[in-house]
């Protein structure tokens, strides 16, 4: 137990302190990286403190592995220098056995960071990308290529060679319509469609101008992002849908890039 006790108040303190010093370099590294753009744009010092505020969770997220690695390693070579190894396995304990204590910890340690990431990284990760984008009046482009919308559980799959977020107007249309046992319903075909600002009844009209009928199968709302370029981030997907119903969830569309 003792030499369990050692072991920590070796390794702990260096943990510690490498999290903080790994943390401060990404912020660094981060703020120097953007640091004309802020120059540029007058960004206030304050607005950037507040970007490198929330950032620091993902910084010290992406440090925690790498710093406790350096501390495990930093103290068993310290043990080795100061020949206090070679007491450890006179006494009969193998380098597995006197470790163990330090894999048990990360073990626990990885659940640790799923917690983290989940509750707290998630949320100030986005908050920090949203105040970089309004702060360096960043442009978002929506438009979109080779995308495949699969939506009410996988019975619609839509299909756009292309998607032009300006003209809201998507390029070599297709609709696929599947039964509930996944049977083939019926498959649209248009050259172009057009998609309207807000989200209405008839959801689609195609170049011709005739809308589709009340009866048709594609008669259903939608949300007008659909087609839009899918997120860039995995965050940001949980991020912005973290609060979601169970039921909207259920029905959540997914956007994937690439041939259907």
């Amino acid at each position: 137990m003792k030499l369990v006790i050692y072991l920590f108040r070796k390794t702990i303190p260096l943990f510690i302190g490498a999290i903080f010093f790994f943390a401060f370099v990404l912020c660094l590294v981060d703020l120097m990286m953007n640091l004309w753009n802020y120059i540029a744009n007058g960004v206030p010092v304050k607005t950037v403190g507040m970007i490198m505020f929330y950032y620091v969770p993902k910084t010290i997220w992406y440090a925690t592995p790498i710093a406790l690695l350096f501390a495990v390693s930093y103290a068993l070579s310290d043990f080795y220098a100061q020949n206090e190894l070679l007491a450890v396995f006179a006494s009969g304990i193998s380098l597995t056995k006197f470790t163990f204590p330090v894999l048990i910890f990360s073990f626990f340690l990885s659940f640790a960071l799923f917690w983290f990431d989940d509750n707290v990284v998630v949320q100030t990760y986005g908050k920090k990308e949203e105040m970089q984008e309004i702060a360096l009046n960043k442009e978002v482009n929506q438009n979109s290529d080779k995308v495949v919308v699969i939506s009410e559980n996988g019975n619609i799959v839509y299909k756009a060679d292309f998607y032009n977020d300006e003209s809201k107007r998507l390029i070599t249309f297709y609709a696929v319509v599947r039964n509930d046992d996944k049977t083939l319903n019926s498959i649209i075909r248009a050259d172009s469609a057009d998609v309207p600002s807000k989200v209405v009844r008839h959801i689609f009209r195609f170049a011709d101008g005739v809308p589709l009928d009340e009866t048709s199968c594609m008669d259903r709302t939608a949300e007008l992002d659909l087609f839009a370029r899918p997120l860039k981030r995995a965050h940001d997907l949980r991020h912005r849908g973290r609060h979601a119903s169970a039921e909207v969830v259920r029905r959540r569309v997914v956007v994937v890039a690439g041939q259907a």
